[in-house]
């Protein structure tokens, strides 16, 4: 095998290829031409092949190589110095796509100088993964409240969209295959590189901003299936389908409590009084007036008297005309004298239902119990025309008080021909 060249040889040419931009002192270092970087380039790399064959063969350097060695490392500290400049050279990117350095030669892997615009990259990113990170929390939240109960396809759509922008825009900001397809999306808009950081974060704030209008608007989306529920499915008898609506509105809005009373009144439907109380309880929490009135008659049905009147007195106390329906206040005082009269207290129970029908005098309920109250107080000849009016007034779904009512009827009609018969 040749002997390589010398190793001062190399060095010298190496020296010659930098000295160019040597400029004197005070003065800007000179441009150099495409031949003369490619040279300086190419010199440095003889002098790392010199240096690898020698290690290669195990050579060990004479005394003599140690000034070359000295120089080398001078010489490696100039051309550091320039390697900005280097860098910015307009040929040198394709120099190295042709030759493939590898990274251990760092002469051919200097890094330019930041753009001014580029400066600040660090915390535009540092933004785009806050946004994210907001974006993620958001989505999980909205989705985790739309999938709750029965899935429909507007639940699906809201739950499945924020959250497929999401990972668009986390996937390009957080993955190489992202970023890459960003990045061309922004140069075919004609967006400068130096910009594309700020970019990511505009679209990831932007979706942020999407994201967070969509939260606050939760309580609307709530109030739409709430009333959907009512009218839809509830008042139509659809008992199931309106209790999956009540659960999301609840979902979408957990202080909603409109939908607590109308859950409630769901549970009280299907058979499920504790669940009906627990639902109750909760619209009481916000003041809302309606839970008393159902509280106290769920009470009422299982006989607990003694705990349904206070929420009757107390709801009774905090009605107000300019806020609440007037079909509330007769609820209020027909089942308050239904309690009284289960108490055997019947004066007060007369006051209270006769209060009751003065106020809604074409409802049937709080007929029938006035005509209880009065055949307790030995006056069933009074009792006749109040059963009269409950068998007048009912409607289909007060089949208890229409039995009731023609019973009487037709019990005291019996009588009064058995004592007009001689």
């Amino acid at each position: 095998m040749s002997n390589p060249p010398p190793l001062a040889t190399a060095v010298t040419r190496y020296q010659l290829a930098l000295a160019p931009l040597n400029a004197p002192k005070g003065k800007p270092a000179p441009q150099l031409s495409e031949v003369q970087v490619l040279e300086l380039l190419k010199a440095r790399d003889e002098v790392q092949a010199i240096l690898d064959q020698i290690a290669q063969q195990s050579t060990p350097l004479g005394a003599d190589c140690n000034a070359d060695l000295i120089q080398l490392a001078q010489l490696d500290a100039q051309l550091k110095d320039h390697g900005k400049a280097i860098a910015t050279f307009p040929q040198l990117q394709n120099w190295q796509n042709s030759f493939q350095p590898p990274p251990t030669d760092w002469w051919w892997h200097f890094e330019p100088p930041k753009d001014p615009r580029d400066r600040v990259d660090w915390l535009w990113n540092s933004l785009t993964l806050a946004a994210l990170t907001a974006n993620l929390a958001l989505v999980t939240d909205i989705a985790s409240r739309f999938f709750t109960g029965a899935p429909g396809v507007l639940s699906s759509f809201a739950a499945i969209a924020p959250s497929v922008l999401t990972l668009f825009a986390g996937g390009g900001a957080l993955t190489k295959a992202g970023r890459m397809a960003i990045k061309h999306v922004l140069s075919q808009i004609g967006i400068s590189k130096h910009r594309w950081h700020e970019a990511q974060f505009a679209i990831s704030g932007s979706l942020l901003m999407l994201l967070m209008i969509f939260h606050t608007s939760l309580p609307n989306i709530a109030r739409f299936y709430n009333n959907r529920g009512e009218i839809q499915f509830y008042e139509a008898g659809k008992i199931v389908s309106a209790q999956g609506d009540f659960q999301k509105a609840l979902a979408l809005n957990p202080d909603y409590a409109k939908a607590q009373f109308n859950l409630g009144a769901t549970y009280e439907e299907l058979q499920e009084p504790d669940k009906a109380e627990m639902e109750y309880r909760k619209a009481l929490s916000a003041d809302y007036l309606p839970a008393y009135n159902n509280l106290a008659h769920l009470y009422i049905v299982q006989e607990e008297f003694d705990r349904a009147i206070p929420f009757l007195q107390q709801g009774l106390s905090i009605f107000d005309p300019a806020l609440h329906e007037p079909g509330l206040a007769y609820a209020l005082h027909k089942n308050l004298g239904w309690a009284r009269l289960k108490q055997a207290r019947l004066p007060e129970a007369e006051a209270e239902l006769q209060q009751a029908i003065a106020l809604d005098p074409e409802r049937a309920d709080a007929y029938c119990l006035l005509a209880q109250v009065l055949e307790q107080q030995d006056q069933a000849a009074t009792a006749l025309p109040q059963w009269e009016n409950c068998l007048k007034y009912a409607r289909v779904q007060d089949d208890l008080w229409i039995d009731q009512a023609q019973q009487r009827i037709d019990t005291q009609d019996t009588d009064a021909q058995e004592s007009e018969s001689p």
